[in-house]
């Protein structure tokens, strides 16, 4: 568990009493913390000068983990979306980042093995085979067999209430494209504010959600 960091000022206390030639445990025992944080404390300052907290190594992620949140959250509501696409939503939410760093996210945001989605391609060679195909198979239900049909990921129960919020949206707004920086802010403070028992419903639907998954995983 991650403890509290010492205040400037407080270090400064520490480093005070040090040049006044108190030792480590008389300091220790005045202001309350451990001799090793003493010790810690007086190293630094002897070695950098300074008790200032010292900039990290390396260079910080250019998305931020609320974002990375929402990227995560969107990617299961639209698996297929685009790179462009996802590059679009995320711009909305002024992060503006290119195409690959997105992609280099995904296995952060726990999404491995995804493909985009690919445009259809109607050139003049095939548009007959086509056609011979789609006649061929008018009766189509769009699922696809369970040789071939990846299993879907699990979904929490807060991701079946943004999915059933987005549908009451394109009810109400049908024509009206949807700003995803705003909806999900939107989303979190209705979760925030509902009770349990109001929550209990889609608690309910990601259980039976995790029995599907578990089903399909099995061999």
């Amino acid at each position: 568990m991650k403890r509290k960091e010492l205040s400037e000022e407080f270090r400064d206390k520490v480093v005070q009493r040090h040049k006044l030639g108190e030792g480590y445990k008389k300091i220790s025992n005045a202001l309350g913390i451990s001799s090793s944080t003493v010790r810690s404390i007086i190293r630094k300052w002897k070695v950098y000068g300074t008790t200032q907290s010292l900039p990290r190594s390396g260079r910080p992620s250019k998305i931020n983990s609320w974002a990375k949140r929402i990227l995560a959250l969107e990617l299961t509501m639209r698996p297929n979306a685009t790179l462009k696409e996802l590059q679009t939503s995320m711009a909305e939410m002024g992060e503006n980042v290119h195409r690959a760093t997105i992609a280099r996210s995904f296995p952060k945001c726990s999404r491995n093995g995804r493909s985009a989605r690919r445009n259809q391609s109607q050139i003049n060679n095939n548009l007959e085979s086509r056609m011979a195909f789609a006649s061929k198979h008018l009766d189509y239900t769009g699922k696809i067999g369970e040789k071939n049909a990846k299993p879907r990921i699990k979904m929490s129960s807060y991701a079946y209430f943004v999915h059933t919020c987005r549908k009451e949206h394109k009810i109400e707004n049908p024509e009206a494209p949807v700003n995803f920086s705003e909806f999900s802010k939107k989303c979190s403070e209705r979760w925030k504010s509902m009770s349990a028992e109001e929550k209990s419903k889609y608690a309910d639907l990601a259980e039976l959600d995790k029995v599907r998954s578990e089903r399909e995983e099995d061999p």
